[in-house]
């Protein structure tokens, strides 16, 4: 439980690290942070999708 809770806090405050109104301002910086984050929060949760099915298909 603290794992996923660790997640989300991640999950939750880099999304408001990237904005203007913080360090990165509005420029590259601000738009390589977003797909940056974006690539790999998709990698996660394909990742997971995976795992979950291998394990869904090992029970069988």
């Amino acid at each position: 439980m603290k794992t996923l809770f660790f997640i989300f806090t991640l999950l939750f405050t880099n999304l408001t690290i990237a904005h203007e109104d913080h360090f990165l301002g509005d420029g590259i910086l601000h738009r390589l942070f977003h797909i940056l984050f974006v690539t790999i929060l998709i990698a996660v949760i394909v990742k997971a999708v995976r795992y979950y099915k291998f394990k869904k298909s090992e029970k069988l």
